[in-house]
């Protein structure tokens, strides 16, 4: 029985993957993400990648300024995109 319920938390289990912290320019960074299995809304997504960049301007003693979003949905995969600013 066990080995089923391991088997299905697997099966519905989304894989991620996501860049680190890139420079696009002047004072503007780029995330991104992809993700597989279907079960993660983009909101979600995007959400934990404006986790990610508020984190990397707290650890630059700066707050998240500004930032834009995009990407496709889809059954899989996903995609998303976070541009933003530190200030």
């Amino acid at each position: 029985m066990r080995l089923i319920l391991l088997a299905g938390v697997v099966a519905v289990s989304a894989c991620t993957t996501a860049t680190p912290v890139q420079p696009v320019g002047k004072d503007r960074f780029m995330l991104a993400s992809t993700v597989r299995g279907g079960l993660t809304t983009d909101g979600q997504i995007k959400a934990e990648l404006l986790d990610r960049a508020r984190a990397f301007c707290g650890k630059k003693e700066m707050v998240l300024e500004s930032s834009s979003s995009g990407g496709s949905q889809g059954w899989t995969p996903q995609t998303a995109e976070v541009l933003f600013k530190c200030e």
